[in-house]
C-alpha cells in the first residue's frame, strides 16, 4: 500500500510478479512504473502472473505507468476473484489489462489511456474468462486497436457477465473495434457509449467476430450508443450469436451503418435485415469531446429501457427506473445545485454539489465533486456538464468534533462492578441506564451507551459488559517416577474442556501435551520436577498450581548385535549399551540361537543355523526401575546355490548358447555372472542369458549367486566354440553399365578351402573361383542382389548380400543396305539399336565419304576406291556405353573410263584415243566413237579418223570384276585439212603457193625459222612446204629437189652470238669477231617479220622483245659470206 515501485529494465522489467498458489494480496495506492517501450514481450508487463492458483489478488487504486502490459494475469487453471478497479492505467504499449482463465473477474472504474501505435493494443483484453465477469464504469481512450476484447468467456443462464457503463474511445488509420466479442456465451452489454475515430471503414463500435455456432450464443446488447466516424456503428459476423439488441443508438458518419449477414446503410434497412432493435435510434450523441462521452442529445433522452443489473451510470448518478438514458451517462435535461443558505459542520467534512459526471468548479479552486471543509466560512461552486452549468454558495460554520468514547467490550471476573466514563467535562449526558453524569457504576452484565451534547454537537458510544467466575487450576500426579518411563497428570478444577489451559512439564515429554488432558509425561533425565498449570476461560484466568515430582533414573536397555543379517552358521556378537550396571538384573532371549560364550551384561557370541527371522530382547532392572523391554531382529539367511545349465557345450561363433540359472534363489539375488568375453542377453540377473562368441576358442562360463549377504560358491561350465566363417564381400563399382566389368571380393574371414556357396543374380562370370576374386558383368540393366554363404569346419556362416545397380547400356546395332558394293556407289547406314535420339553415337567409317545424316542417322555413304572397309559404331547414353559393333563392306574399285584424244582431229588423218582409266586390259570396254572410219575394241590406244569435218563424241564404258564405269564422253572437233601446197623455184628462192602458215622442211625434216612464204635454198637437197590452217590441220607439198652451185654455206670463220636463248625481254647479237656487214630479220612462226636490221662490226645489237607474245620465232642472219637460220624461244 502507498509505495512507488519501478522496474526500468530494457529486457526484464516485471515490478511484481506473482508465483505460484499466490493468494488474497492487495496492491493499493502504489505508483507501479516501468519501462517505456514498443516492445509486445510479457517480459516488461508492469504486474505479471504466469503461475496457478492465484485467487482472490486485488488491485486498486493503483497509478500505473508505461510497460508492455500494465497488468499481465495468465493462470492455466481456473483462478478466481481477481479485483482490478480504481486504477489509472497509463502508455502501456500492447495491453492495458490481459486477463486469461480468471473466473468472475471484476474489471471496474479504471481509467485506461494510450498514446501506443500499436493496431493490436487492446485496453482490457480478457480471454477464458468464465462465469459472471464484470467490466463496469471504466473509461478507455487511445487505442488505436480495440477498447474491450471478450474472447471465450462463458457466462451461464444464472451467471451473465455484464459489460456495461463504459465510455471506450479508439482510433487511428487501421480497423478499430470499440468492443469486440468472439467465441463468448450469455454475454451482457448494457448502457455503454462508444466512440470509434478510425478513419477505416472496416472498424466498428460493436464488433461481434469470426466465431461458430459451438462458440457465441446467448448475447445481448442494450440501452449502448454505437458510434462510428467512419466504421460500421455495429458488425455481427455470426447471427447467432446475439440473442436480443434493442433500445440502441446506432449511429455512422460513414455509408453503410451495419452488418448482419450483409451491409445495411440505414436503421431502417438494418432492423428490417435483423428483425431486431425495433425500439433502436440513430443519431449523433453529440459527446463533450472524442474522449469525453458525455451528452445531452435529447433523442436519446429517456430511450433506454431499465435493466435490473445497472441502477447507476459511470458517474454513480441514478438510472431513472422507468425511461433510462441510452448510454453509459445518465444525463437527465439540466444541472441543479441548491445548498442550504447556512451549514453548521462538527469537525471537518464534505460538501457535495451532485451532478455526477459534470466538471467543478469550487471557490477554492477544487475540481471534485465534493469539497472537504475544516473551516468556517462561505464556499461556491460550479457546476457544468452537456446538459448546462448552474452554481450556488453556503456560509458554513466548523465546530469542534465531539469524541465520545468509552472502551472496548470488556469482561469482569467474579464479583465486583466497573465504572464507565464518558469523558468531555462540562457537556450533558443521557446514558441508557437513565443516569445524566459522566460517569456511572455497573455490576450486572449487559449492554450500555451513552448520547453526550456539546455546544450543538453530539457524540454517542457504546459498549458490552461481561461478568464471569474464574476457573481453578488443581491436578494430581505421583510424588516419584522412574526417567524415561511415563507417569500421569491429571487435571481436577473447574476448567471445562473448551477453557485454555497453560501447562509447564518442566522439560517433559507429555502426550498430548495441550488443553485439559489427561497427559503422560516422562523424563530423560533424573532429579527433581515442577509442574505448573494456569487455565483461562470467559476472560478470567486461575490462579497458578505447582506440583513437584522425584524422577529416579531407569536403567536403559539398548543393545548391539553386530550383523542383523547373517547367513546360515554365522555367529553375530551381542553387546550391551545401556546405562545399567554390572549388578543390575539383565534377562535375556536369543530366540532358537545358541549361546557360544557370554553372561549377566555380556558380550554374548551367538550361533543360528536355521534360516529365518529371529528376536533378541533384553529387560534391565536395578534401583527399584525397570526398563521396558527392548527387541532387535535379526535375519538369518539361506546360502544360495549356483548352479545352472548350458544348452550346448560346443558350438560355432555365430551360434548362441542358453545358460539357464537352476538354483532356487529368487530373481532379487545378485547374480554374478562371468561370460568370459561372451555377448550375453540380457546380461545382468537370474537370466535365462542368450550368449554368444564372436571367435573361436574355449571359455568358461561361471556364477555365483548372493541373496541376503550370503553368497553361493562358483560353478563353472566350459564352452567350446568353433570360429564361424563370415560371408562378407563387396562389389566394386556399386553401379556398372550393362557390359561393363565389376569385381567381386570376398573380405570374410573364412580360408581358401572353404565351400562358397555364391548366387550371382544372372552375372555372365569372366573369371573367378571359388573364394575369387570375380571379374563379371550384366546383359540386363536394374538393381541385382548377389548372395554368398561360407560353410568351414561344420559351421555355416550368415547370408551376406551385396547390390550392384546395372545401369541400361544402349545397344551399338545397326543396318547395312548392302555389304558389298562398287566403289562410289552408296548405301544406306540404319541404326536399329535401343539409343535414344539424345545418345552419342560415335561413328567410324573408315573413310568413307558421307553424303547425309547424323547422330542417330540414317547415313548415306560411298567410298571412291576398293577395298575392304569396316563401319564401326559405338553408342553412350546417360554414361553407359554400348558394345563396339562392326559391319565389313566388301567394295570393288569401279573403273574409270576416261580416255584422250590427241589434237589436233583432222579429216581423214588418225586421231590417237588413248584410254587412261584405271581397269586393267581384260575389262571389257563399250567404245562409241561416233561415225568414225573404224569401230576397235578393247583398252587401245585406237587411230581413228573421220571423214567429215564437224563435232562428234567419242564415250566409253569399262566393265571389270561386276561394276561399270560411268559412261564418260569427249566431244571432239573434227577439222578440215588445207589444200596442198605447191612450190616455185626461181634460183635459189622457193616460193609457196600459201602466203601464210608455212613451214620449210629440209630432207624431211623442218627448217628451223624457216615459216615464211618464200625460203632461200642454201644447200642442194629436197624440200617441201607444209601449210597449217587455224585447226592445226596442215597438208604438205609434194617435195621438191633443189640443186645450190657456188655458194659457201657457213660462216667462213665468223662468229656472231644470240643470246640469251630462251630469252625474256631483251635480246642481243654480238657481231663482236664479225668482220662484214650482216642483215638478220627475226619472224615469227607465220612468216611475219617482228624485226630486221643491220649488224654492225664489232658490236651488239640489242632487240627489244618486251611487247612480243611468247612462243617461237625464227631468226635469219646474212652477210657475203654465210646464211645462218635459228629458233628463239620467247618466255
Amino acid at each position: 500500500d502507498k509505495m512507488t515501485l519501478r522496474a526500468v529494465g530494457a529486457a526484464y522489467a516485471n515490478v511484481i510478479q506473482f508465483g505460484t498458489n499466490t493468494t488474497y494480496n492487495t496492491v493499493s495506492n502504489c505508483i507501479i512504473e516501468g519501462t517505456n517501450t514498443t516492445s509486445t514481450s510479457t517480459n516488461l508487463a508492469l504486474v505479471y502472473s504466469g503461475n496457478t492458483g492465484n485467487n482472490g489478488n486485488a488491485f486498486t487504486g493503483n497509478q500505473f505507468t508505461y510497460g508492455s502490459y500494465g497488468i499481465y494475469f495468465y493462470t492455466t487453471t481456473n483462478t478466481g476473484g481477481v479485483q482490478i478497479s480504481g486504477n489509472t492505467f497509463s502508455n502501456q504499449y500492447y495491453f492495458g489489462v490481459y486477463g486469461y482463465y480468471l473466473y468472475g473477474v471484476s474489471i471496474n472504474s479504471n481509467i485506461i489511456t494510450t498514446t501506443s501505435t500499436n493496431t493490436s493494443y487492446n485496453g482490457i483484453y480478457l480471454g477464458y474468462c468464465d462465469n459472471a465477469i464484470n467490466v463496469l464504469k471504466n473509461r478507455i481512450s487511445g487505442s488505436r486497436g480495440t477498447g474491450i476484447s471478450i474472447n471465450y468467456c462463458d457466462g451461464g443462464s444464472t451467471a451473465r457477465g455484464l459489460i456495461g457503463n463504459n465510455f471506450i474511445q479508439v482510433g487511428g488509420t487501421s480497423s478499430a473495434y470499440g468492443i469486440s466479442n468472439a467465441n463468448s456465451t450469455y454475454q451482457n452489454y448494457y448502457y455503454n457509449s462508444v466512440n470509434n475515430t478510425s478513419t477505416s471503414t472496416s472498424s466498428s463500435a460493436f464488433y461481434q467476430g469470426f466465431e461458430s455456432s459451438s462458440y457465441s450464443n446467448y448475447c445481448q446488447l442494450q440501452n449502448n450508443n454505437f458510434v462510428s466516424t467512419t466504421g460500421y456503428s455495429i458488425y455481427i459476423y455470426y447471427t447467432g450469436a446475439v440473442d436480443a439488441t434493442d433500445y440502441n443508438n446506432l449511429y455512422t458518419g460513414g455509408t453503410v451503418l451495419g452488418y448482419w449477414g450483409a451491409n445495411y446503410a440505414t436503421l431502417a434497412a438494418w432492423q428490417g435485415g435483423c428483425l431486431m432493435d425495433a425500439n433502436s435510434v440513430s443519431t449523433n450523441p453529440g459527446y463533450v469531446s472524442s474522449t469525453d462521452l458525455h451528452t445531452c442529445n435529447g433523442v436519446i433522452s429517456a430511450q433506454g429501457y431499465p435493466v435490473a443489473e445497472i441502477s447507476d451510470d459511470i458517474d454513480g448518478q441514478a438510472r431513472d427506473p422507468f425511461t433510462p438514458d441510452i448510454g453509459a451517462d445518465e444525463f437527465g435535461t439540466a444541472v441543479s445545485v441548491d445548498f442550504p443558505a447556512t451549514m453548521t459542520l462538527c469537525g471537518a467534512d464534505y460538501l457535495d454539489a451532485g451532478n455526477p459526471g459534470s466538471t467543478y468548479l469550487w471557490s477554492t479552486g477544487a475540481t471534485t465533486q465534493t469539497l472537504l471543509v475544516s473551516t468556517s466560512g462561505t464556499y461556491s461552486v460550479t457546476v457544468t456538464n452537456a446538459c448546462g452549468s448552474a452554481n450556488d454558495a453556503v456560509n458554513v460554520s466548523v465546530l469542534s468534533e465531539l469524541v465520545v468514547d468509552l472502551g472496548s467490550d470488556t469482561t469482569v471476573c467474579g464479583s465486583g462492578s466497573i465504572i464507565l466514563d464518558a469523558e468531555n467535562t462540562g457537556a450533558s449526558f443521557v446514558w441508557s441506564s437513565g443516569g445524566t453524569n459522566q460517569t456511572i457504576t455497573v455490576s450486572t452484565p449487559g449492554t450500555y451507551w451513552v448520547d453526550v451534547t456539546d455546544g450543538g454537537c453530539t457524540g454517542h458510544d457504546e459498549i458490552t459488559v461481561s461478568f464471569a467466575t474464574a476457573p481453578t487450576s488443581t491436578f494430581n500426579l505421583s510424588s516419584t517416577a522412574c526417567a524415561t518411563l511415563p507417569t500421569t497428570v491429571t487435571y481436577t478444577g473447574t476448567g471445562s474442556p473448551l477453557a485454555t489451559y497453560s501447562w509447564n512439564f518442566d522439560g517433559g515429554t507429555a502426550s498430548p501435551g495441550n488443553g485439559q488432558g489427561p497427559h503422560t509425561v516422562s523424563w530423560t533425565t533424573p532429579g527433581t520436577h515442577n509442574i505448573t498449570l494456569t487455565v483461562y476461560e470467559n476472560g478470567c484466568y486461575s490462579t497458578l498450581t505447582n506440583h513437584s515430582i522425584a524422577v529416579s533414573a531407569t536403567p536403559t536397555n539398548t543393545f548391539s548385535v553386530s550383523d542383523l543379517n547373517i547367513c546360515e552358521g554365522e555367529t553375530p556378537t551381542i553387546t550391551y549399551t545401556g546405562s545399567g550396571t554390572i549388578g543390575a538384573t539383565y534377562t535375556w532371549d536369543f530366540g532358537s540361537g545358541v549361546v557360544l560364550s557370554g553372561s549377566g551384561q555380556g558380550p554374548y557370541v551367538v550361533s543360528y543355523s536355521n534360516d529365518g527371522s529371529e528376536s533378541i530382547s533384553l529387560i534391565v532392572s536395578e534401583g527399584g526401575c525397570t526398563s521396558l523391554e527392548n527387541s532387535v531382529n535379526i535375519i538369518v539367511n539361506t546360502i544360495p546355490l549356483s548352479t545352472f545349465s548350458a544348452t550346448s557345450t560346443a558350438i560355432c561363433s555365430d551360434d548362441n548358447i542358453t545358460a539357464s540359472y537352476t538354483g532356487g534363489s529368487p530373481g532379487s539375488a545378485v547374480y554374478t555372472w562371468n561370460f568370459d568375453g561372451g555377448i550375453a542377453t540380457p546380461g545382468t540377473g537370474q537370466g535365462p542369458h542368450t550368449v554368444e562368441f564372436l571367435s573361436g576358442g574355449t571359455y568358461d562360463l561361471s556364477l555365483m549367486v548372493t541373496y541376503n549377504g550370503c553368497s553361493s560358491v562358483l560353478t563353472t561350465i566350459p564352452i567350446s566354440v568353433t570360429e564361424t566363417p563370415t560371408s562378407y564381400f563387396n562389389i566394386s563399382p556399386a553401379t556398372i553399365c550393362a557390359y561393363d566389368t565389376a569385381t567381386i571380393t570376398y573380405t570374410g574371414n573364412a580360408s581358401t578351402g572353404a565351400i562358397y556357396n555364391w548366387n550371382y543374380d544372372g552375372a555372365t562370370i569372366l573369371s573367378g573361383t571359388g573364394q575369387g576374386p570375380y571379374q563379371v558383368y550384366f546383359s540386363g540393366s536394374g538393381s541385382h542382389n548377389l548372395t554368398l554363404t561360407v560353410s568351414e569346419g561344420g559351421c555355416v556362416s550368415e547370408q551376406s548380400n551385396d547390390g550392384i545397380n546395372v545401369l541400361t547400356s544402349p545397344t551399338g546395332t545397326f543396318a547395312v543396305s548392302d555389304n558389298n558394293i562398287c566403289s562410289g556407289d552408296t548405301i544406306i547406314v540404319s541404326y536399329t539399336g535401343t539409343g535414344t535420339g539424345s545418345a552419342i553415337y560415335t561413328w567410324d567409317y573408315d573413310g568413307a565419304i558421307i553424303f547425309s545424316g547424323i547422330g542417330q542417322g540414317p547415313f548415306e555413304i560411298t567410298w571412291d576406291e576398293g577395298g575392304t572397309f569396316d563401319i564401326q559404331l559405338q553408342v553412350t547414353e546417360s554414361g553407359c556405353s554400348s558394345m563396339l559393333t562392326t559391319q565389313t563392306v566388301t567394295v570393288t574399285q569401279t573403273p574409270e573410263s576416261v580416255f584422250t584424244v590427241s589434237t589436233p582431229v583432222c579429216i581423214g588423218q588418225d586421231a590417237v584415243v588413248t584410254f587412261t582409266g584405271t581397269a586393267g586390259p581384260t575389262a571389257t570396254y563399250t567404245w562409241d566413237f561416233d561415225g568414225a572410219t573404224t569401230s576397235p575394241t578393247g583398252q587401245g590406244p585406237h587411230a581413228i579418223n573421220w571423214t567429215a569435218d564437224g563435232l562428234v563424241n567419242v564415250s566409253l564404258i569399262v566393265s571389270e570384276f561386276g561394276c561399270s564405269s560411268d559412261l564418260f564422253s569427249l566431244p571432239v572437233s573434227v577439222n578440215p585439212v588445207p589444200v596442198q601446197p605447191t612450190i616455185n623455184q626461181v634460183g635459189s628462192v622457193l616460193a609457196s603457193s600459201s602466203s601464210s602458215n608455212n613451214q620449210w622442211y629440209y630432207n624431211g625434216t623442218p627448217i628451223d625459222g624457216a615459216t615464211g612464204q618464200f625460203y632461200t635454198a642454201t644447200v642442194s637437197g629436197f624440200y617441201q612446204v607444209e601449210v597449217t590452217n587455224i585447226y592445226g590441220c596442215s597438208s604438205i607439198s609434194d617435195m621438191l629437189n633443189v640443186i645450190i652451185t657456188g655458194m659457201d654455206n657457213n660462216e667462213n670463220g665468223e662468229e656472231i652470238i644470240i643470246y640469251p636463248n630462251p630469252v625474256d625481254g631483251t635480246l642481243y647479237i654480238s657481231a663482236i669477231e664479225s668482220t662484214s656487214e650482216t642483215i638478220y630479220i627475226l619472224r615469227d612462226v607465220d612468216g611475219r617479220i617482228i624485226s630486221e636490221g643491220i649488224l654492225n662490226q664489232n658490236e651488239v645489237t640489242a632487240i627489244d622483245l618486251n611487247s612480243v607474245a611468247v612462243g617461237s620465232y625464227f631468226i635469219s642472219l646474212s652477210n657475203n659470206k654465210f646464211i645462218r637460220h635459228e629458233k628463239v624461244i620467247v618466255r
